[in-house]
């Protein structure tokens, strides 16, 4: 059953958007795997790093509904802080756990509820994968929005048909199950306190000279 109101379309399983997305200035893009983002991960300098994840996220709907809506956005918060988002309801953590999920506030109103009401929520997810299969997932509501997080790292933006932010654990799961390859486009590495830039960037240029630092 799919439906749809004045802030969410119905979700059309038939309905198919082709894009393409290249990194860098050329049109052959070197992908990073798991080798090159742990030996940046050791570089010294470095707190962390992560990959940019990129999904194909398609609806969501309450667990146990049969009643699903086309979801625009599945981001994901890397490097999350509290500080930069205004929450309506429950919390915005400072660190993800495992299946905890945050929401923009018109969500809850598409599916009925209240803000409140929609905490502790489980909510179904769809992801398509490189195979063009839908595969679902269940996320425990743990913070309602004003307005919709950030991706990755960054200000917070708006995505205009909802938005479902996950954590960096969850974010490695869906990919890693959805994806092709575990490989990547671009890398997004933390500097630790007081680390000199200019030499943590000669030390990953030095690794591979077609690494693009910006």
């Amino acid at each position: 059953e799919f439906e749809s109101n004045e802030d969410y379309p119905a979700y059309d399983p038939n309905k198919r958007v082709d894009q393409f997305r290249l990194g860098g200035f050329s049109a052959e893009v070197e992908l990073i795997g798991q080798e090159e983002l742990e030996e940046l991960e050791s570089l010294s300098g470095i707190q962390r790093a992560w990959p940019e994840y990129d999904f194909e996220a398609t609806y969501f709907g309450l667990s146990g509904s049969d009643t699903k809506y086309e979801l625009s956005e599945l981001q994901f918060d890397a490097n999350p802080d509290p500080e930069d988002s205004t929450v309506v309801a429950g919390e915005y953590p400072s660190e993800f756990a495992e299946g905890d999920i945050v929401v923009d506030a018109r969500m809850a109103s598409t599916l009925g509820l209240s803000a409140d009401e929609l905490i502790g929520e489980e909510l179904i997810v769809g992801i398509e994968d490189y195979t063009e299969s839908t595969l679902e997932y269940t996320y425990t509501v743990v913070g309602v929005l004003e307005e919709a997080a950030t991706n990755g790292f960054g200000p917070p933006t708006l995505s205009t048909g909802g938005t479902v932010i996950i954590g960096e654990q969850d974010a490695d799961i869906l990919y890693r199950e959805t994806a092709e390859t575990y490989e990547f486009s671009s890398i997004t590495v933390l500097l630790e306190e007081g680390a000199d830039s200019e030499l943590v960037q000669a030390d990953i240029e030095a690794l591979n000279e077609d690494y693009l630092v910006i």
